[in-house]
Formats: structure tokens, sequence, C-alpha cells
């Protein structure tokens, strides 16, 4: 099934009871709260939200707060992730700080000092053997958990580095920022395998397809690229297209590996099921979107907002378009 025909079949879409008839969407933390970043666990119970410089983790069978951690950061949390077992955070901000916490204990249990910029993006290997962070000093660090040393690094560029990835099945580590390249490097050696040129503006993120066959990524010119990387010594565009004119500042990849969503400055939240898509517009600034893992035929997306905390919306709230 392609991108192209694949919304045929998403025409049909359920919606969540949890969801009031008098309200489009959910709303989570402060409802006038700037959030940068969110991330879910892997079952999608659990959703963690950057509130300042604390962290917020909500049950979503509950909508309620069940842990709080705070203390490490100094500034702005600007990146979350949960580790596969949801056991680790990690987290990175304004304050050039990485910190890694203990979920069971809601401690920090390492601080990482080693950035002279904001941290833009940290993540962990799916195998949890490595942490990548990216950072505004035009440097990309892996860390080693095991022996909680610097692995290895990358960049070194004046250019800030806005977005970091693994792929799913561990093999590869991408990065990309300013320079408006995407650079592919082999986990099994660290040495670059190939750099993807096609964007003309800052790469705000990237994100990989859960086969490993396909990398999306989204530009401040409003452009979306998915490249085929069944070869990562060989890779092309395999779909391109513009959405919109001002910054895409985030997207994400649905478990399908066809569906995808995208958000930024002009504040619109639009699922692409190419030809069609849902949309739906927000007065606030969307600084990330995630789709809600585990959730069947319905298409969930949680949205941080620049002004409006964390919302939650299901695309059966939200205009359906045809191209």
């Amino acid at each position: 099934m392609t991108i192209r025909t694949f919304f045929i079949s998403c025409l049909s879409l359920g919606c969540i009871t949890s969801f009031s008839q008098k309200s489009t969407y959910k709303t989570y933390g402060d409802k006038k709260g700037i959030v940068y970043d969110l991330c879910f666990s892997k079952g999608g119970s659990w959703m963690v939200v950057p509130e300042s410089t604390i962290v917020m983790v909500y049950d979503l069978k509950t909508d309620q707060v069940i842990y709080k951690l705070e203390g490490a950061h100094r500034k702005s949390i600007l990146a979350v992730d949960l580790s596969s077992d949801s056991s680790l955070l990690v987290t990175g901000g304004r304050d050039s700080l990485v910190v890694l916490w203990d979920m069971k204990t809601q401690k920090a249990l390492k601080t990482l000092q080693n950035h002279q910029g904001s941290v833009t993006g940290v993540k962990f290997s799916p195998d949890q053997r490595y942490v990548v962070t990216g950072s505004t000093d035009g440097i990309s660090r892996v860390y080693n958990l095991s022996s909680q040393t610097m692995e290895t690094q990358f960049g070194g560029q004046s250019k800030a580095i806005t977005t970091v990835a693994f792929s799913k099945d561990n093999g590869l580590l991408a990065y990309a920022g300013a320079d408006k390249t995407i650079a592919l490097i082999s986990t099994a050696t660290w040495k670059p395998i190939s750099i993807l040129t096609g964007h003309k503006d800052w790469i705000r993120e990237i994100v990989f397809s859960s086969d490993s066959k396909r990398l999306l990524s989204c530009d401040d010119a409003g452009k979306i690229i998915i490249w085929e990387i069944s070869d990562p010594a060989k890779p092309n565009i395999y779909y391109e297209f513009r959405q919109g004119y001002k910054w895409l500042l985030s997207i994400d990849l649905h478990a399908d590996g066809n569906t995808f969503v995208s958000g930024g400055l002009s504040g619109q939240i639009s699922i692409d099921l190419p030809p069609s898509s849902y949309k739906y517009k927000l007065s606030n600034v969307l600084h990330k979107v995630r789709f809600l893992p585990n959730t069947g035929s319905n298409l969930i997306v949680a949205a941080a907002t620049r002004g409006k905390g964390v919302i939650l919306m299901n695309s059966r709230n939200m205009h359906f378009k045809t191209r």
C-alpha cells in the first residue's frame, strides 16, 4: 500500500469516548504555558511534558500527574525522551545540561555538562545503549549508558544542530539543523554513511519510519521531504511537498508508515494521508506534534504549544480535506 493511496482505508475513523463533546481537544498542564517538547511511553499510557524547569508525567487513563521531576535544570527544558522500557528519562535544556533521570525514584542519576549551547534534541537508542544529544553549539554527542562516558561526537561546525534521531533497528544515527543537510551515521562504526541534501532552509525535525527504510524531515520553508534510505549509502527523495510557507517545527510518522503529522509557526496541525489530510488551526505556535501510540484506527495527536500547554486531539474533531 503506498502513501498516495493509503488514505482510502482511513476515511472511517472512530472517536475517543473520553473527549468532551463540548470541546474539540483536551488540555494538559498550564493552559497558558509554553511547552517545547513531549513524548509518550511505548504503550501510550504515559505522556511526559516539560514545564519550564520541571517535568510532569501524566497517566492518560486518569489524566492525573503521577510523577513530577525537578531540581536538576536551571533554565527551560527544551527536549525530552523516555527509554523504550520507560525506566529512564533524558532531558536537555537552555542551561546546556543533559540530565538522565530514574523514573522509579524520580531522581536525577547523572547530569552531563559537555555542551556550550542550548540542548535542542535528546534521544535514546531503541536498545537503550546510548543517548544522542544535539545543541546550538553545533555538536552532536553520543553517550554510552553502560560506561557513562561519551562514546563519540559529530559536527563541530558553528551552525546549530536542531534535531537528532536513531533508526528503529539501531543501525543508524541522524542529525540535522542550520546547515540544511541531514547526516546519516553508522552506529556499528560511528562513521558517516551519507549526507542528504534537498532542503534550502533550517531543518527542524527528522524521524525514521518503523522499518528504518524511510526518513521524514521538515524545514523553515514549510517543506516536508520523505527520503528513501533502504540503502543508506544511496539515499533518494521519495516524495516532497510544501506545507504552507511558515516554519515547520515538528513532524511525526504514524506506526502505519504512511500517515504523518506536522505543525509549526502557523499553529496548524496537519495530519496528511496524501492526497488527503485532516487540519486544525490554533492561534498558538506548535513546538512539537506527536501521534499517541497504540490507538488502533484512531488518529490522535498531541501538540506542545506556545501559550496553551499541551493539547490532545482526535482527527475526528479536525477538518477533512482532499487535494
